[in-house]
């Protein structure tokens, strides 16, 4: 807030101020006051007006620059209602109003939509856990009467139910990543058993080049390589 705005929010008391002056000199003036007295009622009652003018001046700027500076301050903006300067003036007060209200819905919004999203995530790890049971009932029963075909459709639905996992728990990564060393030849080779089935009937032969320890996590790095296996055979074989 600068003086120019400021003062041009108060034209229409600065008119009538400025109205009331010359109409209160003129009664006055009618009434044979001598110039001296008129005057000088006149200017007290403008060095008053102009007192109250520059104190609410003062309290305003003083408001809104602390304000402005909390803001410019904060990374997340929508906490602002939490670091509002206490207003000595109504609009100051009113607008504290306004914006702890407005976060108070916003947060309450916020909350609505994290519990949707928790319970949608639970239903998911549950249903996955619950579908890869009869799974791994009929896989045993094709292993055991080797219906090939029927296995590897199989191995194909439990990929999907495996990326319906990783994505429904990918909105809280951070509770279910854990980093630890791992071999990486290790790794690799688990997964390549997995799809030992499919990469034996098209005839794929892989060769391991690498022998490191990596911090990392396996179970996400075992997913993320898998989802490159399943693009390859899909888009890089006929």
């Amino acid at each position: 807030m600068n003086k120019v705005t400021f003062l041009r929010d108060k034209t229409f008391f600065l008119v009538i101020t400025l109205l009331t002056a010359l109409f209160g000199g003129f009664v006055l003036w009618a009434l044979n006051c001598p110039l001296i007295f008129i005057l000088s009622i006149n200017l007290l009652y403008l060095i008053g007006a102009l007192l109250a003018l520059s104190r609410e001046y003062f309290l305003k700027k003083n408001y809104y620059h602390t304000l402005y500076s909390s803001l410019e301050a904060l990374e997340q903006k929508y906490y602002i209602a939490n670091m509002l300067p206490p207003a000595s003036f109504f609009e100051g007060e009113f607008l504290s109003d306004i914006l702890h209200i407005a976060t108070k819905s916003m947060n309450d919004e916020i909350a609505s939509n994290r519990k949707g999203n928790l319970e949608y995530r639970e239903y998911v790890e549950l249903w996955v856990h619950e579908i890869k049971t009869p799974i791994s009932g009929v896989r045993l029963i094709c292993e055991n009467n080797r219906y090939q075909d029927v296995s590897a459709e199989l191995t194909k639905i439990e990929r999907y139910v495996e990326q319906a996992l990783f994505y429904a728990r990918s909105s809280a990564v951070e509770k279910d990543y854990i980093l630890k060393e791992t071999d990486l030849q290790k790794l690799i080779r688990a997964l390549i058993k997995e799809n030992a089935q499919i990469l034996i009937s098209k005839k794929i032969k892989v060769d391991i080049q690498v022998d490191k320890i990596v911090s990392t996590d396996p179970k996400w790095l075992s997913f993320i390589l898998q989802q490159l296996v399943d693009n390859a055979l899909k888009y890089g074989t006929k």
